[in-house]
């Protein structure tokens, strides 16, 4: 009887040391990570694991990669009446975007920006529980007078990537410079750059894409006085010219279209999204945000 219990228990502490990855602390601050997170393995075909140095012991570390949805939107407004199917599907109905974020603060997701992000990859900002990062491309009018309430409400973190030219003039389309610092001014927004213009970085000559992608973070500077180190692609069409463009002004994180969930594997300047369309139910939502 003593044999077998002994066999049980030696059983026990081997799966519990498999089973069980253990919290570690660095200098830099302090970085959680639990397989009984539910956005740890993917079906993206990144690698599962990646490497850390332990400062104490100069070892390497094997930890779990967090896998983290960054849902792109565009436009949250009221459909009208002769909207083409292109355009429903950038534009989601407000009441369709609040049961979205009640589901989101229902189970548990934490919203964090792109500043954020880069921080707990740097190991400076503990990874939070069921991380999130909303996105909005443009910068069009309906994020401010229909998203924000509910963002606000919800107390959500976001990140807005502006078309900087409407910095320098009104438009019915996009929001206003005024109410950009408003939403800044919350603590809850990111300002993020989607060049002056919304060109395409493939086909726009070196010069022209350099001016496009370093002024863009210069008129966020001047208008808003805000330090925009995060950028999304127009048309999530990009060069290796473009990516060389970004780290030399000072960019740290960029975000395209390609489908996926984003995680420190991947190039920092290249993270996957997820697309929200505006055609596509609840349901539809919940079973992205799962990786179906």
């Amino acid at each position: 009887m003593k044999n077998i219990i002994k066999i049980v228990l030696a059983i026990a502490i081997f799966l519990g040391t498999c089973l069980v990855v253990p919290t570690i602390s660095t200098d830099m601050g302090n970085m959680h990570y639990t397989l009984n997170n539910p956005q740890i393995a993917s079906n993206n075909n990144d690698s599962t694991l990646i490497h850390k140095t332990s400062p104490q012991k100069n070892e390497i570390i094997n930890l779990p990669v967090v896998n983290i949805p960054i849902l792109m939107y565009h436009d949250v407004a009221p459909w009208t009446k002769f909207m083409t199917k292109l355009s429903k599907s950038l534009m989601v109905q407000p009441d369709e975007f609040n049961a979205q974020m009640d589901y989101l603060e229902k189970n548990n997701y934490t919203t964090i920006t792109l500043k954020e992000l880069n921080l707990v990859w740097e190991g400076k900002m503990v990874m939070p529980k069921n991380p999130i990062v909303l996105t909005f491309d443009d910068g069009d009018a309906g994020v401010y007078q229909y998203a924000y309430p509910i963002l606000k409400k919800h107390n959500f973190k976001f990140v807005v990537f502006l078309i900087t030219k409407f910095l320098r003039f009104n438009t019915n389309f996009y929001m206003k410079r005024s109410q950009v610092k408003e939403i800044l001014n919350s603590g809850l927004c990111e300002a993020g750059s989607h060049t002056c213009d919304h060109i395409n970085l493939q086909r726009a000559s070196k010069d022209f894409a350099y001016y496009e992608i370093s002024q863009s973070k210069k008129d966020i500077e001047k208008y808003l006085s805000f330090d925009a180190t995060s950028f999304a692609y127009p048309g999530g069409r990009f060069s290796d010219e473009a990516i060389k463009d970004l780290k030399k002004n000072g960019y740290n994180i960029a975000v395209t279209t390609i489908y996926g969930f984003a995680n420190e594997n991947q190039n920092h300047l290249l993270l996957k999204r997820i697309r929200i369309d505006g055609r596509e139910p609840i349901s539809t939502f919940i079973a992205k945000l799962k990786g179906y």
